[in-house]
């Protein structure tokens, strides 16, 4: 294995196909962005020594860049909250196909081909994206009960006590 190379634009341009004129200042830092997004979601911390395996690393990575590049200029509306707008009689929604690092980030396919291949063909573990999170309560496993009709409820400490179990909320609040 060795050491990630450093792409430049016209090595973008050269394997997209677009002219290096059509890659703004932001070209050399999405090929920075496309290669460390190639480094976390495969798990690779070193390029693959194989020619095929260093080719398809390459054209993922570029193709990824390429992709950041074409986004960049829609970055306020994509950082936008807004999902839709409507302004006069124009309305617009946002395309789920334009939010490749929302995808990334719930473990889906980006949607850039060559990225994809790459990822999946390449990738050692299954590291994914991840911006998100949650809370952990109990030390272990976590305790349930369904009732009569079919309500779960989470239990917790203060459910466990030697009458028993007491479901859907504290002894005092149903009446016992």
């Amino acid at each position: 294995m060795a050491t990630y190379p450093v792409y430049t634009i016209a090595q973008l341009a050269a394997t997209t196909g677009r002219p290096v004129s059509k890659y703004t200042s932001y070209g050399d830092e999405s090929i920075k962005q496309a290669t460390f997004l190639f480094k976390i979601l495969t798990g690779l911390e070193e390029f693959p020594d194989s020619a095929d395996d260093a080719q398809l690393a390459k054209y993922g990575i570029l193709y990824m860049a390429d992709y950041l590049c074409l986004m960049q200029p829609h970055s306020e509306l994509l950082a936008s909250p807004k999902t839709s707008e409507t302004i006069g009689s124009y309305s617009y929604s946002k395309s789920a196909s334009i939010q490749v690092l929302s995808k990334l980030k719930a473990g889906d396919d980006s949607g850039v081909y060559w990225f994809d291949l790459a990822i999946s063909l390449l990738g050692v573990s299954d590291a994914k994206v991840a911006a998100s999170g949650g809370l952990h309560f109990f030390e272990n496993d976590y305790y349930t009960y369904t009732d009569e009709v079919g309500r779960v409820d989470v239990l917790g400490p203060a459910d466990f006590y030697p009458g028993g179990i007491q479901p859907f909320g504290s002894p005092k609040n149903l009446g016992f």
